[in-house]
């Protein structure tokens, strides 16, 4: 693995040599460079400090509303964790790794993108490194540019770092990659700590690289958190649904329970409150019906689209298209066609085009299309029911 950034270059002019490649010049796109490991490549680039834009909420599918990258949902607490985490980062010189677990839904993604926002208002670089076959949505603003100048360390956060090839972590972590750039701090993000990080860590000590984990404890361990977490989330969605009177909407009468424990089934909770509220549909009464719920209008939302848009993909296709995004996560257009003619998902080949361009439609990708069903516990949810055989109903 090579790869050498010109020296004196700034975040968002110069060129990168890499191995077996000419330069490329890289001018406010957000993009750092490509760090390629056998047939592997990685996109170094600038961590996104804005949410993502998105259109109107009431033409998104449901569970967009969850996205974490649109941040719809004001953020609130993890004082302790952000306190604990600007600590770190502002510790020794070198190359120092953080490894924040938890299991999906509790809000490492969120309290990255805080924490990344509030690195770089204090001046560090925040990059992000990620493995996907297309290159990255422009993501640089004037601020990150401008923190460039003042050059206190680099952030650089990894996501789903657990889904990392053994090995890949180590030559980017203990490689020269990150290094002359002053104090370096690298926040992993993964849902285990299991033997992949037992074994990382061990790789990291023998260059030098010091590492340690933090679990990412529950946001609202009480019944009086989850009632003030479920009370913002429900006046936030209703505000972008439209829905008067969210005062109105009650919490679920079991939020004591362990079900409700991860921060994102309180906002689940909060999104089909108030969805039913507008639409004049029974909630579900406990958590375990929530993810149903939201699939159900899932189902809901591309018949509509099938209905009012002549030619759009029939809601049974749509569903195995989001089976399989949900499998495959995103691919360049080319690839997802791919794909679907791989599995034959019909019997035209004709039309493998038209459902990768009608499931964009449905779900926006962030860079490349087939973005699966988001959140992840959605998503998970979406693949087991569908493989016990249940068909959503709308």
């Amino acid at each position: 693995m090579r790869w050498w950034p010109r020296r004196g270059a700034g975040p968002n002019t110069g060129r990168i040599d890499q191995s077996g490649t000419a330069g490329i010049t890289l001018a406010n796109t957000g993009e750092i460079g490509s760090i390629t490991i056998g047939p592997a490549t990685y996109l170094l680039e600038h961590f996104p400090l804005a949410p993502t834009d998105h259109p109107d909420p009431k033409a998104l599918a449901p569970s967009r509303l969850l996205a974490a990258r649109h941040q719809l949902v004001r953020f609130t607490g993890r004082d302790d964790e952000l306190r604990w985490l600007a600590g770190w980062r502002d510790g020794p010189a070198g190359v120092v790794v953080r490894l924040v677990h938890a299991s999906g839904g509790q809000g490492k993604t969120r309290l990255a993108a805080k924490f990344a926002a509030a690195s770089a208002a204090e001046g560090w670089l925040v990059w992000q490194a990620r493995h996907r076959p297309a290159a990255a949505t422009p993501s640089a603003t004037d601020g990150q540019r401008e923190t460039a100048a003042a050059g206190r360390g680099v952030l650089l956060v990894i996501d789903y770092a657990e889904r990392w090839p053994a090995g890949h972590l180590v030559q980017v972590l203990g490689d020269g990659v990150l290094r002359g750039h002053g104090p370096v701090r690298v926040l992993l993000l993964a849902r285990p700590a299991g033997l992949w990080w037992t074994a990382l860590r061990h790789e990291l000590d023998e260059v030098d690289v010091a590492a340690d984990q933090i679990p990412l404890a529950p946001l609202a361990p009480t019944p009086e958190d989850r009632v003030a977490v479920f009370g913002a989330a429900r006046d936030r969605f209703a505000e972008l649904l439209g829905v008067a009177d969210p005062g109105n909407i009650a919490p679920p009468v079991d939020l004591d329970d362990d079900d409700y424990a991860r921060v994102l089934t309180v906002h689940m909770a909060a999104l089909v409150a108030v969805d039913a509220a507008g639409g004049g549909r029974r909630a579900p009464a406990d958590a375990v019906g929530l993810s149903s719920y939201l699939l159900d209008r899932e189902h809901a939302y591309w018949l509509a689209l099938h209905t009012h848009r002549p030619g759009h993909t029939w809601p049974l296709v749509m569903s195995r298209a989001v089976f399989l995004a949900t499998l495959t996560r995103p691919l360049p257009r080319e690839r997802a066609v791919g794909v679907l003619r791989h599995v034959e998902l019909t019997s035209s080949a004709k039309t493998y085009g038209q459902i990768t361009d009608d499931h964009a439609v449905c779900y926006p990708p962030a860079d490349t299309v087939f973005e699966p069903l988001y959140p992840d516990h959605l998503g998970e949810d979406f693949l087991a029911l569908q493989l016990r055989g249940r068909t959503t109903a709308s």
